[in-house]
């Protein structure tokens, strides 16, 4: 690469589809490619604007739909990209033009058992029937937006995917939705079966509640199996975020997965405005379990507790220095990008008072702490 270029191993190695099949180099690229991926991998990581991007980075550019790893890394060093420079890359840094992925990061549609509060209905298909079945004027406009996309979404081109067509795959990430529940995974690691494709490595993002030991017999034919756990708070606050979940039954099937399986099973937290204050807690119901903490929701941005009060971003900081935790320095680094702003601040408020009516939950209940602050600026 030529001096003053910006390596990234993603660009030239993976791609990653959206639930409508979108195809992009990586999970937190912010631009979709403009190409819906119809199963030809070498097309698929080869368009327009593929292309682009790495051209841009060669040329030590950060394209458009980069800023986030940019902004991470003049945060706080460390990025999606930063992580991905520690894989070796079978593609030359020094060419435009790539061969098929190693990674490929898949989600077939939004078939979801869940209704996160910090998520959509691009991600899930009980908030887009939830949405569905109330009037626009009951939420805000940003997720109207968002619903009216996920509305329009066909689902049906991972049909037209055959993994087994990638000779060149070595490792494969399912998020979703709901992978487990999703019928489409299961199908597709059946073909790479047949296939004698055994020789890859799966990757999980699951709410854990659709495992059942009707998969071991697939999972248990390919060569590594990693299950991260999303886990976003413990007992009252956990049950808020992850409605309709309930704490005593993930954990039972947490340990059961962590203690008797042979998978690589762990925890994955989003970090978002309503957890923002109590993550040291996840250490004390998870002792020796490894938790990563490096997504932290940016869209919406009502969710993204950058955006909250000086006061509340002032103690969350605080708490991850005493706690001495070296896996929250990430999250300790991007709070100190905190950017206020009390509109966005009412929009939180505003939001999770739509939701928690509709689904007879109670914000004040889960997060006492947060409310405080709402108390003390008059809501």
């Amino acid at each position: 690469m030529p001096a003053g270029s910006i390596d990234c191993w993603y660009a030239w190695n993976a791609i990653c589809t959206t639930a409508h099949g979108s195809v992009k180099p990586c999970c937190v690229y912010e631009h979709d490619v403009n190409r819906q991926f119809d199963g030809n991998w070498h097309q698929a990581v080869n368009t327009p604007e593929m292309q682009s991007i790495r051209k841009q980075l060669q040329q030590g550019k950060w394209p458009k739909g980069c800023m986030d790893c940019a902004n991470d890394e003049y945060a706080t060093r460390r990025s999606m990209r930063t992580k991905g420079l520690a894989n070796i890359s079978k593609n030359s840094y020094n060419s435009i033009v790539v061969d098929e992925p190693v990674y490929a990061d898949i989600k077939y549609g939004n078939a979801c058992n869940l209704s996160c509060y910090t998520c959509g209905g691009h991600s899930s298909s009980k908030i887009l029937a939830e949405w569905n079945t109330h009037n626009e004027e009951d939420w805000l406009d940003e997720t109207n937006i968002e619903n009216r996309s996920a509305n329009s979404f066909n689902f049906r081109w991972s049909k037209d995917v055959e993994l087994r067509d990638n000779e060149n795959l070595q490792t494969l990430k399912f998020t979703g939705g709901e992978p487990f529940q999703n019928k489409t995974v299961r199908r597709h690691l059946e073909g790479l079966i047949r296939a004698g494709r055994t020789d890859i490595d799966l990757q999980f993002v699951s709410n854990l509640f659709a495992v059942n030991p009707s998969w071991w017999h697939i999972l248990d034919e390919f060569r590594s199996v990693q299950i991260l756990a999303s886990c976003d708070g413990t007992e009252e606050l956990y049950e808020y975020i992850r409605y309709p979940a309930r704490w005593p039954a993930f954990q039972e099937q947490f340990w059961e997965l962590y203690n008797n399986s042979a998978y690589n099973v762990s925890i994955t937290c989003t970090v978002s405005s309503l957890n923002v204050l109590n993550l040291v807690d996840m250490f004390e119901e998870f002792p020796g379990v490894r938790i990563d903490f490096d997504n932290m929701v940016y869209r919406p941005r009502f969710y993204d507790p950058r955006y909250l009060p000086g006061e509340v971003v002032e103690l969350a900081v605080n708490r991850i220095k005493a706690s001495g935790r070296p896996e929250l320095t990430t999250v300790k680094n991007k709070l100190l990008s905190s950017k206020f702003e009390p509109q966005v601040f009412q929009e939180l408020y505003d939001d999770t008072c739509i939701k928690d009516d509709i689904r007879g939950m109670v914000l004040r209940y889960a997060a006492p702490e947060l409310m405080e602050f709402y108390d003390g600026r008059g809501f």
